[in-house]
């Protein structure tokens, strides 16, 4: 199932490129299913737009689809321009085919940006404007099989200053500036004078000047996104103006010249969108340690995967905090178990809820054989 980023468009899941829709064109062939059955699929893929949870990323679920119940997956991530995410997802049973679709919320609903294409598991995706995604999963029709969901998340860019990195950040976009009379467009690194500054992309030098508030600086346009990338403050510049750069070359030196003159030696960063100008550039180079929890949260494969609750169990939209809440669970509510992410149950109520539940709060029912 490889999936290709497409203008959102809702065409983008019926053209004959999608692995959905060629499952759908089997689906109205097959002697095995009838017209009802096709209907019943279509409408719990709709589930995903009611019945969907928020993850933070990175992230990492594991569980099993049941043929006997309604079964589509549906996380909403909330992203940010500049970030990038991995998303791999995969199953070790060899006879069932998982569809993956990827939607970016409008006004007027969720719209499909992404389609999965039949024969490899993981898509890329770089997010070009701050916005709420969701990610559904839905397996065929009727097909018991276990999966796999990992999503990892990056920087679009390279740090600007060769071997800081986010903890060397300390002026952040939108901070206040000359009494509060304006508000910093970028981001401070500190370092020390003469630390090598680097083209976070390959690009084209646009300028290269000394004057104003940035006195030494570099711009760089990025061919690839054709973002304007602002480098001040430079004690030394060392490339010329037309000159192409690729990602990772030496570009300058870290210094405090212009209005920095009387502060530590800094590089300040910005990123200006040929429309619309300064952005905030943090995302597009912040670094992420993608590191999992350890999963305490297990499932284990039976017919049921079904669980009670305990200790009064809180329901929550996200996998964490308190404000998440949906609602609280009585003691001895029956629910079906999803997933399990680190230490939380991905499950859903009697009444069609979909939340996460702390593990210490389920606890897990087995089918009994009947001698």
């Amino acid at each position: 199932m490889a999936c290709q980023q497409e203008p959102p468009t809702l065409s983008s899941l019926t053209t004959p490129l999608s692995a959905r829709a060629k499952y759908k064109r089997a689906l109205k062939k097959s002697t095995n299913f009838n017209k009802k059955d096709l209907t019943e699929w279509d409408s719990i893929s709709n589930l995903a737009f009611t019945q969907n949870v928020e993850i933070p990323t990175p992230y990492r679920q594991s569980g099993f689809f049941l043929k006997g119940r309604a079964e589509v997956l549906a996380f909403e991530l909330p992203l940010k321009q500049g970030e990038k995410i991995d998303i791999e997802v995969k199953s070790d049973s060899t006879d069932i085919q998982l569809f993956v679709d990827f939607f970016e919320k409008r006004k007027n609903g969720w719209h499909p940006i992404i389609k999965s294409v039949k024969g490899q598991t993981n898509f890329q995706f770089e997010v070009s404007r701050t916005d709420t995604f969701l990610l559904r999963i839905q397996p065929e029709f009727h097909k018991n099989g276990n999966y796999k969901l990992k999503i990892l998340k990056n920087p679009i860019y390279a740090f600007p200053v060769a071997g800081r990195g986010n903890e060397d950040v300390w002026s952040v976009w939108g901070a206040p500036r000359d009494g509060g009379k304006r508000k910093h467009k970028g981001i401070d690194v500190f370092a020390r004078r003469g630390e090598p500054l680097i083209a976070i992309a390959d690009g084209l030098v646009t300028d290269v000047s000394d004057q104003g508030l940035g006195g030494k600086q570099v711009w760089i346009r990025d061919t690839r996104n054709n973002n304007k990338l602002y480098y001040a403050h430079l004690h030394k510049q060392l490339v010329k103006e037309g000159q192409t750069v690729e990602r990772g070359d030496t570009i300058g030196l870290v210094g405090n010249t212009g209005n920095a003159r009387t502060t530590a030696p800094h590089l300040h960063f910005g990123i200006y969108r040929a429309i619309g100008g300064a952005i905030d550039p943090l995302p597009f180079v912040k670094s992420y340690r993608n590191q999992f929890l350890n999963n305490t949260a297990t499932l284990k494969w039976d017919i049921l995967n079904k669980g009670i609750t305990y200790n009064n169990a809180n329901l929550r939209f996200k996998p964490k905090g308190k404000k998440s809440l949906i609602k609280a669970l009585k003691d001895g509510s029956p629910v079906e178990l999803l997933g399990a992410s680190g230490r939380w149950y991905h499950v859903r109520t009697l009444d069609g809820t979909v939340g996460f539940i702390h593990y210490t709060s389920i606890k897990q029912l087995k089918a009994t054989v009947l001698s």
